[in-house]
């Protein structure tokens, strides 16, 4: 072909431009970002509505109802999740893959905006938030030293600032240690006898704690700026504030308590059993893991820290993928030199071996350029494609080398037997490498999080097979053309003669099996059918699963506490929980945040081991006794599971059911009879539900004929109790650099249900003739209210607008397909209320989605492959013919998966489609030399004999170099290895099976075809 030509006749011009390759290859592998996983883009929104005080029932009526109406309507919104917390609602939005999500996004903002005037006065700014997998935490640090205030400062003001600088950083965040703010706690029994309402108290400290400006004199020629200064320097200041100034002068310090005090906490960080300040090290979407935890590192031990300060490192996600990008490197490597010396081992040559060998790096370091061009970065899965393409990467050249080779022995000179040998095969290698982009192309286009999550993986290989190609018809041709010799059989020693012989043994064995498979068609056709139906049975016994587990030397722990609980007994329970796991002796370190997202009641641990090569058990076995001790533990609802697959990205647990109606207490029955249920179940562990107990209430019930009768509204006492309860911030005040709230509320002794019902007072506007300055007549809240001890809910959860329930659990031992389905029966067997409806969410909904998108790529592959076989052939028949190879290649990959006891799951559906690229090459080579021996005048098994002994060396060949370049992934045990071994390990035995098989089955359908068409010929 004239691509070869022009490499072997003009080979100073074909080096340059291979060269110019590796260069930018060298350039793009320096720019490329490392990652532990793909960059996945959900288009999930969320927006966050603090309401401060209000119940989990009012943040449902006031805000969560009017949200969800409002924003019902987005364009593409798949599902709407709400979650009513006391003083939070948290709308989730879930878009489909195609919705553009900017102006979604820029929608949502006006329409819950738009919704001001409708939400309850104490609903603060909404907090809009884009879930991003990929600006996730690199690292997360303790800081040490003297408790107070000044360790948490120090990281605001000192830590917090220079990391953020740093390139790749998105955001630094704080957690733990202590926050000052200035107290005025009022005196309510006080207030109520000088007459000054608590919203009037709150008015006046807006106003006189900030300077406002005032705009701009002209003096002269000077243009001067003008402002109130009201902000007080100092507590003195700030008493000395004047809250009414007849008939004799109010001062704030008359009326209140005022003090510099640490906030009250609602979230907490423990390290290793003791309090401290944390920070998380957030990088930006698409920044380089790697790079930015090296850069943080260089900041924190550059840092002038004060004695007895330390900074250390307790969560830093940048080791795994350390370890991983080392562990996919030596199998590269280890993967080449198994490629190469297969080569060796059949041409026992070593110019053949270097000729062919120079297609590796050749076609790897190029790579590296076009997968930065299409934005790729260097991750667990892009490196596993680049590692099982070795053997491919290698194909093309072996093939073109050997028949280079044959010709050269028949007598032919070095540029003639390289121009026909390249021409002789240019068929078939265009026909494997166009087979193999036709099945990894639509991989890369798969919809849903799995094309997001393996798209890489499919293209990194399609980019990698297309120069591979590009190569064995250039630099292979040209290098064939230069540098190629004929070893006579006497020059050659002892080993290279054996070797030699046992290839003319194995190729007289095969001549004599193809004759009799030839001879005995039928018979070779039930087996192979035989064993595709057993291997079918196989795979419907080992189960589904989306993702298999797999150790990455940590785990979770979430506990939920009683919804009452105090932030003080929840840390206690924590420690509780610490002493407990910490008992294991592969527990390094234990990261604990009490109060997650200011609820309280929450725990979530983050627990360290030893790396696996380290420990003489699995993270499973670890998990297993810590779950085991911390069943006994009571009063605690405690899961033990690894961490999210991906970061942030709020994964579901593999089985959730859940139960959605209008009726709380007939949901939570329901779920109650699902969690016993699921509980039963074999291999289901973990059960918890999202229902949480009802926590007490005192509900302040307003008589509203009374209070009106006094001028007051029920919204007046409701925001009077709300600002002596819950408090408020009304002003800031400067220290320095420091700008501390400053938060208004009734001081300890009126915080009580008594003081408030005998002390919050009220000053109803009626005039009255007893008060001529028309202060208005005190009205304490006891005179229009009522106290009533009563239950709610602690938390709401929504889905779709309507009330929700999910009981969920973790799989043990079982596939996730075995303990889904056994639930579904469960769940078929309920009685449920005809407004009641239950279904099965989590991993299953999503392992479900994920084998449809998988089948319709496997499809699409198929259907893709037999056009470009059909195009290359010039036939609609002989496609079929070639295709056979494929259900023979999935007898042994459901036979490893079966033997192995591994669910089928993403990961082998992914190596199955890979398969399919990659098992046509034999069935090609076979049946285009057959074919072109048919073309020379030879009879239809002549042909085919001729065809198995001249392709059997190069199918030997390049079957076993890419088995042997899968061996290291296959059997690897590094990082990441229980995600590899799933997908290279059914290669290897789809390849093992389909090779030999094919050899056979092939040449005995391609027979009976040509026989058929001669008689149809005979009786035209």
């Amino acid at each position: 072909m004239w691509l070869s030509r022009l490499s072997i006749r003009r080979p100073v011009f074909m080096t340059m431009v291979v060269v110019m390759f590796m260069v930018l290859g060298l350039i793009g592998l320096d720019r490329l970002p490392v990652d532990l996983f793909p960059k996945v883009s959900l288009p999930v929104l969320t927006v966050i509505l603090p309401y401060p005080g209000a119940s989990p029932e009012q943040v449902e009526q006031e805000v969560v109802r009017p949200v969800e109406d409002a924003v019902a309507g987005l364009q593409g919104l798949d599902d709407l999740y709400s979650t009513a917390r006391e003083s939070v609602a948290v709308i989730t939005l879930v878009f489909d893959m195609d919705a553009p999500i900017r102006e979604v996004t820029a929608e949502l903002r006006d329409r819950v905006h738009g919704l001001a005037a409708v939400l309850p006065d104490g609903v603060e700014d909404p907090i809009f938030r884009k879930i991003d997998p990929a600006a996730t935490p690199v690292v997360t640090y303790a800081v040490a030293g003297e408790a107070g205030a000044e360790l948490r400062e120090l990281v605001e003001r000192r830590i917090k600032p220079r990391l953020e600088q740093v390139d790749g950083v998105g955001a630094v965040t704080v957690r733990g240690g202590v926050v000052e703010e200035v107290r005025v706690d009022l005196d309510l029994a006080r207030l109520a006898e000088l007459r000054i309402p608590l919203e009037q108290v709150a008015r006046q400290l807006g106003y006189d704690t900030r300077d406002i400006p005032g705009g701009h004199l002209r003096l002269g020629e000077a243009r001067v700026g003008v402002r109130a200064a009201a902000q007080p320097a100092t507590l003195d200041e700030l008493g000395a504030i004047v809250l009414r100034g007849y008939p004799a002068p109010v001062y704030l310090r008359d009326v209140a308590r005022i003090a510099r005090e640490p906030a009250e906490p609602d979230t907490l960080a423990r390290v290793d059993g003791r309090r401290a300040v944390t920070f998380e090290v957030v990088k930006e979407a698409g920044a380089n893991t790697v790079e930015v935890a090296d850069r943080a590192a260089e900041v924190i031990d550059a840092l002038d820290l004060p004695d007895g300060v330390t900074v250390e490192a307790v969560v830093d996600t940048s080791t795994m993928v350390r370890d991983m990008a080392h562990e996919m490197r030596r199998s590269l490597v280890f993967g080449a030199l198994m490629a190469v010396l297969v080569v060796y081992l059949f041409m026992v040559d070593w110019r053949s071996t270097l000729i062919s060998a120079t297609a590796l790096p050749t076609s790897i370091v190029t790579t590296f350029f076009f997968m930065w061009l299409a934005g790729f970065s260097l991750n667990l899965l892009s490196l596993v494609g680049m590692a099982l393409a070795i053997g491919i990467l290698i194909d093309d050249a072996v093939v073109v080398r050997e028949v280079i080779y044959r010709h050269l022995e028949e007598g032919e000179d070095p540029v003639r037997a390289a121009l026909a040998g390249t021409a002789e095969v240019a068929l078939a290698v265009l026909a494997t490498t166009l087979s193999i982009l036709a099945v990894f192309i639509p991989v890369g286009f798969i919809q849903g999080m799995v094309g997001q999550f393996f798209g890489e993986f499919g293209l990194t290989i399609a980019i990698a097979v297309a120069v591979s190609l590009f190569v064995a018809f250039t630099v292979d041709p040209m290098l064939s053309a230069r540098l190629s010799r004929v070893v006579r059989p006497e020059d050659r020693g002892p080993v290279a003669r054996r070797l030699l012989a046992t290839l003319a043994a194995v190729d007289d064995g095969y001549r004599r099996l193809l004759g009799w498979a030839l001879d005995h068609g039928r018979a070779v056709i039930g087996i192979a059918a035989l064993l595709f139906l057993a291997s079918l049975g196989m795979a419907s016994l080992t189960g589904f699963e989306f993702l298999p587990r797999y150790d990455r030397a940590r785990f979770e722990v979430k506990a939920n506490l009683p919804p009452s609980v105090s932030i003080e007994a929840a840390e206690a329970r924590a420690a509780e929980i610490e002493a407990i796991v910490r008992r294991s002796p592969e527990v390094e370190h234990v990261y604990t945040v009490v109060g997650v997202d200011g609820a309280i009641d929450r725990v979530v641990m983050r627990v360290l081991t030893r790396d696996k090569a380290h420990r003489d058990r699995t993270i499973y076995a670890v998990q297993d006794e810590v779950r085991a001790r911390l069943a006994a533990l009571p009063g605690v609802d405690v899961t033990v599971a690894d961490p999210p697959m991906l970061e942030g990205a709020g994964m579901q647990r593999p089985v959730e059911i859940e139960l959605s109606g209008p009726d709380l207490d007939v949901l939570e029955r329901l779920a109650d009879e699902v969690r016993v249920g699921l509980a039963a179940l074999p291999g289901a562990t973990d059960v918890t539900t999202s229902y949480r107990s009802p926590r007490p209430d005192l509900v302040v019930r307003v008589d509203r004929d009374r209070a009106g009768a006094a001028g007051l509204s029920a919204g007046q006492v409701g925001m009077a109790l709300r600002m002596a309860v819950a408090g408020q911030v009304v002003g800031s005040f400067r220290d320095g650099e420091r700008t501390l709230d400053i938060r208004l509320r009734a001081r300890e002794d009126d915080r009580t249900p008594e003081g408030l019902m005998r002390n919050l007072v009220l000053l109803s506007p009626i005039p009255r003739a007893d008060d001529p300055l028309g202060l208005g007549r005190p009205v304490s809240l006891g005179d229009v209210a009522t106290l009533a001890v009563d239950s709610a809910p602690a938390q709401i959860e929504r889905h779709d607008r309507q009330r929700t329930i999910r009981v969920s659990c973790g799989l043990q031992g079982r596939a996730l397909s075995e303990v889904a389905g056994e639930a579904q029966a469960m769940l078929d067997a309920l009685d449920l209320p005809p407004d009641v409806s239950a279904r099965i969410l989590g991993e299953t909904e999503l392992a479900r989605d994920s084998l449809r998108n998988l089948l319709f790529a496997l499809g699409l592959a198929v259907i893709f492959v037999y056009a470009v076989l059909a195009s290359e052939f010039d036939s609609f028949v002989h496609p079929f013919t070639i295709m056979l190879s494929l259900p023979l290649a999935v007898v042994g990959a459901f036979a490893t998966v079966f033997l192995a006891g591994w669910p089928v799951g993403i990961p082998t559906m992914l190596g199955i489609i890979l398969l399919m690229g990659l098992v046509t090459k034999n069935a090609i080579l076979l049946v285009d030399r057959a074919n072109q021996f048919r073309a020379e005048g030879l009879a239809p098994r002549e042909a085919m004999l001729r065809a198995g002994h001249r392709r059997l060396r190069p199918i030997l060949m390049t079957s076993l170099a890419m088995i042997l370049g899968m061996v290291p992934p296959a059997f690897s045990h590094g990082p990441g290895s229980e995600v590899n071994q799933p997908l290279a390990l059914p290669v290897i035995g789809g390849l093992v099976a389909s090779t030999l098989l094919t050899l056979v089955v092939v040449p005995v359908v391609w027979l009976g075809i040509e026989k058929l068409r001669r008689a149809r010929e005979v009786e035209g």
